[in-house]
């Protein structure tokens, strides 16, 4: 059971890594897929707002029409020079039959250009004819209503009736009164549009919408919408067919499918999957009876499944496979190689450091898509809040503008301002203020100002388009309700007024007591100075509409502190110059700000024109155009490989615009590969620097091992003078001090093994102390006893130095000698050395022979060193052998018995012989015959 619970631990740890790889992976491919998903849906959601938009059945046309009349207006044609320029012509060939084709109806377009006394220089003429030349013709009448001429086109034309209409919107058309004009009777529908780019070019156009109906027009709106990777459709109850985009055309069968099924869903929105496919079907529109519908395939991962990724996988599926393999047979088996510690201390310490990075390698997909939204709401949040900031510079502006007339109050603030002095020309002083507003302002602020002096009329001063002024006396219900409040601000100032007033005060309070009483400012001044208040502050009256707001600030215009003049500015807030600030609207191509007004039919851009946002951003124009007309706010996206760009466009709240912009940032596959990159390059610092600790760690570990093996190693070979380190700030210091203290014991044995025979050590090694001392046996054993001849006489005349050094030559001599002939030193006895060779195991062969080798040795080594002689006795027989000693005192293993005593008596013979070697005659018998 303990082997199961740790195999299960160990299977759980190994396969960690690869495991958590893999799931890490899975969620990427989810979190990628639905991130996928949503710029998609929100995509789709983006175009089938545009097809569900109510429009004319010729909003094609009229937009295109102002996209010409834009191009026309540039001054890339240079029109206003040469109206007849070739420029024009190649212009026009190129790109009105495209848009006439695209129309879907039967159009005639008719481009004519005027000399300078308004007269027709050249006509470019394109499309069906409907009659519309007929119609141009009578541009060159005079503004008085010709009724001959318009009775030669009644009788000329097919309709009468409609050409007579046409015929009398010309001139509306030609001073931009009217854009269009759509006539309806008897199944007919004919629309005369017309548009003036200046004084030498205008377009009209003739376009028979009569087999225009709301089928047809669908099928026009699919058919020219842009191309998608994904496609798109509009079914009603009663269109069998439906209509699809050119996606379908590669998806036949999924587009028959789609239309049968539409009518047996029900008529909310509706999603499904059909043919690998994710299809969505908006809401039936009850009053158009039809629904539109999306279809685009079935998203998948891009790049996540990845070759490197696989092989990654693989890898550590690999690796823990080995070391599952080899813990299986350690564990389980109990077999295979061992590991080395050097090897086990260094994987174990990068192990536990990799272990929380797979640990973690779970939750990176979800860090990756948090980080990556964070990012791009922060990208979101900050271009929402810089298009705002726009929207307030608007008001911002307009309050400025407002104050602007408010300080202008006085001749003498205005004659300050021009930095021109008041020569009593009303009309002089209001020029030069316009144009000084003008110049300090970069653009018209103020559409007109109106001024008035004593009775004079009203003289208004109107701004231009081509930046020059129109001056003309007003007299108009307006102009007279201005110009009564001058008049009575005057009477008021006048001292005339002054006994009028003390005449009058009461009566005068009364009435306004009866008309404010509920006014919270009667209840604290009184009656007259709140009338005086009133009657001399400004009035500002707002004029709003659905699609314009203007405002007339009015007040009386003070000279030499009296009351002078009264003025009224005409202020129009539809002029973005004035309320858009054009210094934070750009064409950038990362973070571009853009602002368009105008209405279904003619979209103008504002400090850019609208075909050089197109052509810069064009989505970025679509998305604004939608906010525009459905007065909502609309956020889009554009995912590339490498980027996306967040869209965000947004109605105005104090200008009829509409505000947008972008902002570029990564896309989340390249987000998720700079992230990964930088994480690897965390991940890498981390494993360099936790497998720098590991090793770093298993040095430390393994060095005092790797120490005390080789320490062990040197006193295995004999080398007891060997030490290790013992300054280690853990248990390796007492395992360094225990080993010191085994080395200086064993070399204290060492050194006392020449004090003891090897005997006597193996007697130690196999048996207790106490059984030593105890133990005794017979043993047959040749003794040889050493003596130095004359010794006696020698010591009484050396000193004890040379006596000693005698000795020790004698000792050295017997030493060599059983080292080279075997034996042992027995004892030493003053001049007497004896020497035993028992008789056991394998020292049995050859001993009488080596034995008198080894007394012959030590007597040639003494005459050769001292030139003394030695006599030597040896002797065979029967001993009892053992160690004698006390058991806490010295032992000595020794031999006795009269084979001992014979040997030593022997010697004496051969000393008083002056040397040489005396055997006994049981040596004989055993050595070879060459001895005599």
């Amino acid at each position: 059971m303990k082997k199961f619970f740790l195999l299960l631990l160990v299977t759980l740890i190994i396969y960690f890594p690869p495991l958590s790889v893999y799931f890490a992976v899975k969620t990427s491919e989810k979190l990628q897929k639905s991130e996928q998903f949503a710029n998609l849906e929100e995509k789709i959601s983006i175009d089938l707002q545009q097809l569900d938009r109510s429009i004319d059945d010729a909003e094609f046309l009229m937009l295109e029409q102002t996209r010409v009349r834009e191009l026309l207006s540039q001054n890339i044609l240079n029109i206003n020079k040469n109206y007849n320029n070739a420029r024009l012509e190649v212009f026009a060939n190129e790109t009105v039959p495209d848009i006439l084709i695209r129309a879907g109806f039967p159009v005639e377009l008719e481009i004519i250009l005027f000399t300078d006394d308004q007269t027709i220089s050249k006509s470019l003429h394109y499309g069906t004819e409907l009659g519309l030349q007929k119609l141009t013709s009578l541009i060159n009448l005079s503004k008085a209503y010709d009724s001959s001429k318009i009775t030669q086109i009644q009788q000329a034309a097919s309709i009468p009736q409609i050409q007579f209409f046409f015929a009398n919107c010309l001139e509306s058309l030609i001073d931009r009164k009217m854009a269009k004009m759509v006539f309806r009777d008897n199944g007919k529908c004919l629309m005369f549009a017309g548009e003036r780019i200046n004084d030498q070019v205008c377009i009209f156009s003739l376009s028979d919408l009569s087999a225009i109906n709301l089928k047809k027009s669908q099928q026009i709106k699919i058919q020219n919408f842009p191309d998608r990777d994904y496609g798109l459709g509009v079914v009603s109850p009663e269109w069998p067919d439906g209509y699809l985009s050119k996606y379908f055309q590669k998806q036949p069968l999924l587009g028959k499918k789609l239309i049968r099924l539409s009518s047996s869903l029900q008529e909310k929105e509706f999603r499904f999957n059909l043919d690998g496919h994710e299809v969505y079907f908006s809401s039936l529109d009850k009053i158009k009876r039809c629904r539109y519908f999306a279809a685009t395939p079935l998203i998948t991962a891009h790049n996540t499944n990845s070759p490197p990724l696989n092989m990654l996988i693989a890898t550590l599926f690999i690796i823990s496979c080995i070391f599952f393999k080899v813990m299986v047979e350690k564990v389980v088996l109990e077999r295979g190689a061992d590991l080395s510690i050097k090897i086990m201390i260094p994987a174990t310490f990068v192990f536990l450091v990799i272990q929380p990075i797979f640990a973690s390698a779970y939750l990176t997909s979800e860090f990756f898509h948090v980080s990556y939204t964070s990012e791009k709401s922060k990208v979101a949040n900050k271009l929402l809040s810089e298009l705002i900031e726009i929207d307030m510079k608007s008001f911002d502006n307009a309050n400025e503008t407002l104050n602007i007339a408010r300080g202008l109050n006085s001749i003498e603030r205005i004659a300050s301002y021009t930095g021109l002095h008041y020569q009593g020309d009303d009309q002089t002083l209001c020029v030069n203020l316009l144009t000084k507003l003008f110049a300090d302002f970069s653009g018209n602020r103020f559409k007109s100002l109106w001024f008035c002096r004593g009775e004079n009329l009203f003289l208004r001063i109107l701004f231009q388009q081509d930046k020059t002024f129109a001056i003309e006396k007003v007299d108009s219900p307006v102009a007279n309700f201005f110009k009564n409040r001058f008049l009575e601000i005057m009477a008021l100032s006048s001292a005339k007024y002054q006994v009028l007033a003390n005449e009058n005060t009461e009566k005068q309070g009364k009435e306004l007591k009866d008309e404010l009483s509920r006014d919270f400012f009667l209840k604290i001044f009184s009656s007259d100075t709140f009338y005086k208040f009133r009657q001399n502050s400004g009035l500002l009256l707002d004029v709003i509409s659905t699609d314009n707001h203007s405002q007339a600030l009015t007040g009386p215009i003070s000279y030499r502190e009296k009351t002078f003049a009264y003025a009224a500015w005409h202020i129009d807030k539809q002029q973005a110059n004035m309320l858009l600030p054009q210094h934070l609207l750009t064409l950038d191509s990362d973070s571009p700000r853009i602002a368009i007004n105008g209405n279904q039919y003619k979209i103008e851009g504002q400090k850019y024109s609208l075909n050089s946002i197109i052509r810069a951003h064009p989505e970025l124009e679509k998305v604004a155009e939608v906010a525009h007309i459905t007065k909502s706010r609309v956020s889009s996206k554009i995912e590339t490989p490498s980027h996306t760009r967040i869209i965000e466009a947004m109605p105005a709240n104090h200008s009829f615009s509409a505000i947008a912009g972008s902002e570029m940032m990564k896309s989340s596959l390249q987000f998720r590969k700079d992230v990964e990159i930088q994480v690897a390059l965390f991940v890498g610092a981390i494993l360099l620097a936790g497998g720098t600790l590991a090793f770093a760690g298993a040095i430390y570990f393994t060095w005092p091992l790797r120490e005390l093996i080789g320490a062990t190693g040197e006193i295995v070979r004999g080398n007891f003078s060997i030490r290790i380190q013992e300054d280690h700030p853990d248990e390796f210091a007492d395992i360094g001090i225990a080993f010191n203290r085994m080395a200086n014991g064993l070399e204290e044995g060492q050194m006392l093994k020449s004090f003891v025979s090897d005997t006597v050590r193996k007697e130690v090694a196999e048996s207790s102390s106490g059984a030593i001392v105890d133990k005794a046996e017979t043993r047959v054993a040749t003794v040889i006893f050493a003596a130095i001849c004359g010794f006696a006489e020698y010591q009484k005349t050396h000193n004890a130095q040379e006596v000693f050094t005698l000795l020790q030559v004698l000792h050295q001599a017997a030493d060599e000698a059983t080292q080279n002939f075997g034996g042992e030193i027995d004892k030493m006895i003053e001049d007497k050395i004896m020497i035993v060779f028992e008789h056991h195991g394998n020292n049995i062969a050859n001993i009488a022979e080596k034995s008198v080798r080894a007394a012959s040795y030590i007597c040639d080594q003494i005459i050769l060193q001292t030139g003394m002689t030695v006599g030597a006795g040896i002797n065979t027989g029967l001993t009892v052998a053992g160690i004698m000693g006390a058991e806490q005192a010295r032992l000595s293993r020794t031999v006795v018995g009269d084979p001992v005593n014979l040997a030593a008596r022997l010697a004496c013979e051969a000393v008083k012989m002056n040397g040489g070697l005396v055997v006994s005659g049981q040596m004989l018998t055993e050595l070879p015959d060459e001895y005599q």
